[in-house]
């Protein structure tokens, strides 16, 4: 006859059920099914960035606090940039994202290094997709769709800068968005590896130019301080590409020597005016986006809190697609613990299993 303490000891000796989910996605990246600073288990990959790989795990005895994790590709150093942020960009994105106080900003936990010296940022996991994934997935056909997410970025960009930072990597692939219930979205920006306070912003003579050709402004491709127009700049490609379907630099926009070269040459931008895909737009809506990507900074005076109120007064919900955001049924950035009833049916279980056996 077995005992009931060793029933007991078998029971507790096994690994509980997210423990084992997070073993079987092992081979999904390098430290998924793993437990990160002693206390966060990592239990599945959910892509990979610029500066490192993204987790979603939860706290190791409480399955309930799930988190997104940022695992760096290569050992950090202890190196500060003159502005007195990290250089390693996990370790300066967390830094960034932990002086803002903003609902459009992910909300940051910790950051650390691994034993092995590789730099972590826990922040909270988002629900939702990235607007990259969503552009793949299909092009944004619906007008209202494409003027509620230039609104949101609006109010997004202006309350990171109101709070004195740039994000200065503005693209689709940093932009999550997710349907909310009252028939608008949420959105929020990730990705501050590039970020700096607006006053320390310095030329980057000596360094490669920080951000995304098909989104970046022609001086900081030149190796220039941009300010906020640099954003700004990134704000009006992206509106522009949702409204055309066709990157603001052409066909080439995503090769980067190509890109550059337009960048730093004397080609238009936009490569097409955008009333020529679009005759249809609102005059001011379009005369405000050519002077968000115009090549002359200067020219770029435009402020996000009129253009919000552009956007808002062309906004018709009834004429929004709801279905362009859905998010998938197995949705990896709709990560979630197995449920508390779950566990406790396993419990339950096994103690009938050993009552049964006394």
């Amino acid at each position: 006859m077995v005992t009931s303490t060793a029933l007991w000891a078998e029971w507790v000796q096994k690994p509980m059920g997210l423990e084992v989910f997070a073993r079987s996605q092992a081979d999904q990246g390098k430290y998924a099914g793993k437990v990160l600073a002693g206390k966060y288990l990592l239990t599945q990959t959910l892509g990979e960035g610029g500066e490192g790989v993204i987790y979603a795990g939860h706290l190791r005895y409480d399955p309930e606090q799930i988190y997104a994790f940022k695992v760096g590709y290569t050992a950090a150093t202890e190196e500060f940039a003159s502005d007195g942020l990290p250089n390693d960009p996990v370790l300066r994105e967390h830094a960034v994202m932990k002086s803002l106080s903003s609902m459009y900003v992910p909300k940051v936990r910790e950051s650390g290094l691994t034993t092995a010296g590789y730099p972590f940022s826990v922040r909270t996991l988002l629900p939702g997709l990235s607007l990259a994934k969503l552009l793949k997935r299909a092009p944004c056909s619906s007008f209202a769709n494409a003027l509620m997410i230039g609104r949101a970025l609006c109010q997004a960009v202006r309350s990171v800068h109101d709070q004195g930072i740039l994000h200065r990597d503005i693209k689709p692939g940093n932009i999550v968005i997710a349907p909310a219930l009252d028939g608008d979205i949420s959105l929020r920006l990730i990705d501050f590896a590039a970020g700096c306070r607006i006053q320390e912003e310095r030329t980057e003579e000596e360094k490669a130019p920080l951000g995304t050709p098909a989104y970046m402004a022609p001086e900081r491709a030149q190796g220039k301080a941009a300010g906020k127009g640099g954003d700004i700049y990134s704000i009006g490609a992206i509106l522009y590409e949702l409204l055309t379907g066709r990157s603001l630099l052409g066909p080439d926009a995503y090769n980067m020597e190509t890109a550059h070269q337009i960048l730093q040459g004397a080609m238009p931008i936009p490569a097409v005016p955008i009333r020529e895909f679009r005759p249809d737009l609102p005059p001011e809506i379009g005369h405000t986006i050519s002077k968000m990507v115009s090549r002359v900074p200067e020219e770029r005076n435009v402020d996000l809190e009129s253009l919000e109120a552009l956007l808002t007064m062309y906004i018709r919900k009834d004429q929004a697609n709801p279905a362009w955001f859905s998010l998938p049924r197995r949705s990896t950035s709709q990560v979630t613990a197995l449920p508390r009833e779950a566990w406790h049916k396993k419990m339950f279980r096994k103690m009938s299993q050993w009552w049964n056996r006394r």
